[in-house]
């Protein structure tokens, strides 16, 4: 057996060629060595994933409006449409803006006598057009306008169809522009007399040009229907129609996404914990960021989501009656505060940024490292103190 080491453990003999018994030291030596000087990481701590919201300076856009403000995108900057109480009855005027600072005079678009409140405006590849609220018929109804320029406005049509004998009243109107060429018109409902008189439900409108409406949708039913305030509503990157609304006596939040093959909406409640005061939502706007995901504007903070079903608070900094814009790598909010006796439409610019999970070592275990580095000595001397001569 010469040329060969042994050695035994527990009464058993082993032979092994001399050179792999020096690989073999070799081996444990070096890893003993890395082990004492480096020693070895232990497990890691998973330091959970967040969101870090920064907001700027509110801007001032206009004192003493009556409702929540809508703003959106130009070709060259921005315009923001509101009601003001003017002689006793409201009007809506627009402001215009190349960034968001400054703004131009407001410019007036309603000049009767008759209540006009609650525009909502989008813009389209060749005009703006304009939804609002006017008792301009004695009856209260939801309107459509539109503007080649944004200056000279033009009556399109009344969507809502409110009669002398309808058992409702119509308010709050959401105007959206989808990415097949359609608006989608969205208002509230309050039901005057029935079994649930008082009561709010949300109905949905189609159009392919603003004069022509479909019939109604309804997008809440008898699970839904409540003490709703307002309703907020998108288009989404993959033109999914979306809108969002809440109880404001529960604060429970309601999702609601357009299904095609069924012409119907499909209402979920948002999972949320609504026990404790901080998250009863009252007039949510929904935003879609630029990643894709999902953000709720409310009194009660920021909630972002991937699944509109599993909402996470990443800011309790309050919105009143917001609308925003998702631009790049912000979003645009305005809101309806009211500050002392009147309410001021402020503008400010939100940042979210996501910072992923991170994996952090506990630090070393030295005494794993001197456990295998004495394990590895006494290898050695075992393998060296058995040699055969034979």
């Amino acid at each position: 057996m010469k040329g060969r080491y042994e050695f035994r453990i527990k009464g058993i003999r082993v032979t092994i060629p001399r050179i792999l018994a020096l690989i073999l030291s070799i081996c444990f030596v070096v890893f003993s060595y890395n082990l004492v000087v480096q020693g070895p990481q232990s497990p890691y701590t998973i330091k959970p994933a967040k969101f870090v919201v920064n907001t700027s300076e509110p801007i001032v856009v206009v004192n003493n409006t009556l409702c929540r403000p809508s703003i959106v995108k130009t070709l060259i900057g921005y315009a923001i449409a509101y009601a003001k109480d003017t002689d006793g009855k409201g009007d809506i005027f627009i402001k215009y803006s190349q960034d968001t600072i400054n703004w131009s005079a407001p410019m007036q678009i309603t000049n009767d006598t008759s209540i006009e409140t609650d525009p909502s405006l989008v813009k389209t590849d060749f005009e703006f057009v304009m939804a609002y609220y006017s008792d301009m018929d004695g009856l209260g109804n939801i309107f459509i306008s539109h503007s080649s320029s944004g200056q000279n406005w033009e009556l399109l049509s009344c969507a809502s169809n409110v009669s002398i004998d309808s058992n409702w009243a119509v308010s709050k109107p959401r105007l959206l522009f989808d990415k097949e060429g359609k608006f989608w018109l969205f208002y509230l409902q309050q039901n005057i007399t029935g079994s649930k008189p008082g009561n709010y439900s949300i109905i949905a409108k189609q159009s392919s040009n603003g004069i022509d409406w479909k019939e109604p949708i309804p997008v809440t039913d008898e699970s839904s229907e409540g003490d709703i305030r307002d309703v907020s509503a998108i288009c989404t990157s993959n033109g999914d129609i979306l809108c969002t609304f809440a109880h404001s006596d529960s604060g429970k939040l309601f999702i609601s996404k357009y299904v095609p093959s069924e012409n119907r909406f499909e209402t979920v409640q948002a999972s949320i914990d609504y026990t404790t005061s901080e998250q009863k939502f009252k007039m949510p706007a929904i935003i879609q960021s630029q990643n894709g995901s999902y953000l709720i504007f409310d009194m009660c903070g920021i909630y972002n989501s991937h699944n509109l079903i599993n909402w996470m608070q990443i800011s309790s900094r309050p919105f009143f009656e917001p609308e925003g814009l998702a631009l790049n790598g912000r979003i645009l909010v305005s809101e309806n505060l009211l500050t002392q006796s009147n309410k001021t439409v402020y503008l400010e610019s939100v940042e979210i940024d996501y910072i992923p999970p991170e994996k952090i070592p506990t630090g070393k275990n030295w005494t794993l490292a001197f456990a295998f580095a004495t394990l590895g000595m006494l290898v050695v001397l075992a393998i060296a103190r058995e040699v055969v001569t034979e």
